[in-house]
């Protein structure tokens, strides 16, 4: 128990009704629940509610806990967790069956971490934190730090011609949520926002506050096809994640504009397209997010 308790990694331990019975040290440090939030909780009590990359809900679907203990074999599998902020950030999990001595399933355990290229980026914003390139609410790179990343991936462009994409989001009704909930649960939405995209990026990728309820994403050789669909993906990442008002998750969504790098491009003339088809998602609820074909 001690082992387990102090392991690396996070782990948890369910009975076969998937009522929580341990919860370690490693999975409040990733998931920002404690213990005793958890313990004697139902993992499918809205508490970390694991979704697939297109934002469905596995507690009401195909859930690994429930397979690896129908099944009695290990489930491996990687899915995204809801923290207890409400973001989405991707987690590799091992599911593996526990047995009594009449070999009957008596429940599960899983253990889950973080991916190593996002502990990576968890790194790297611990030392822009100290050199002032982060925003202060959202803890993510700020404007300045974007700027100076946008000029290396142009310089790199020039050298080598391979392309980058430019990602700009614009949260959905943010002067309404700060008119209805209050300024504290906006600036709680744009956390939320800002943690799930610094989650669901390469380590040399960047992801920054461009501004207000704005953010944008540099994302280093990618052609548009990938393009779209890590778009796509965020997208619903966005739409699974929420904040949490009182003890109330309230979803959350975003305008997404996408465009790759040309040679004619500069700087102005890149943001200024991805911006405009941000705008035009914004506009459109048909065809979101926008792509640039």
């Amino acid at each position: 128990m001690v082992a387990i308790e102090n392991s690396p990694e996070a782990v948890y331990f369910v009975d076969k009704e998937r009522k929580i019975l341990l919860w370690n040290k490693k999975a409040e440090e990733i998931t920002g629940y404690r213990s005793e939030e958890v313990v004697n909780h139902y993992c499918n009590d809205n508490i970390l509610q694991h979704s697939d990359a297109d934002g469905k809900n596995l507690c009401m679907g195909f859930c690994p806990l429930v397979d690896s203990i129908k099944k009695g074999v290990p489930i491996y599998s990687k899915v995204y967790l809801r923290t207890k902020f409400g973001a989405r950030i991707p987690v590799d999990i091992e599911v593996y069956p526990v047995f009594n001595e009449k070999n009957e399933v008596i429940g599960a355990i899983e253990y889950f971490s973080e991916e190593i290229g996002l502990k990576e980026i968890r790194q790297r914003i611990r030392e822009l934190e100290r050199k002032a390139y982060l925003d202060e609410l959202t803890k993510i790179p700020n404007r300045r730090m974007f700027e100076i990343s946008l000029n290396k991936f142009f310089k790199k462009f020039r050298e080598t011609n391979v392309p980058f994409g430019l990602v700009f989001l614009d949260l959905d009704n943010f002067k309404l949520i700060n008119d209805q909930y209050g300024h504290i649960f906006g600036d709680a939405a744009l956390k939320v926002v800002a943690e799930t995209l610094i989650s669901n990026i390469k380590p040399n990728d960047i992801a920054a506050r461009y501004g207000g309820d704005e953010f944008v994403i540099l994302l280093e050789k990618i052609n548009r096809k990938e393009l779209k669909s890590f778009c796509k993906k965020l997208d619903a990442l966005i739409k699974a994640s929420a904040f949490k008002y009182k003890g109330t998750f309230i979803p959350v969504s975003a305008s997404i504009g996408a465009t790759i790098v040309n040679k004619s491009d500069n700087k102005r003339s890149l943001i200024n397209r991805a911006d405009e088809l941000m705008l035009k998602a914004k506009a459109s609820k048909k065809a979101r997010p926008l792509v640039e074909v």
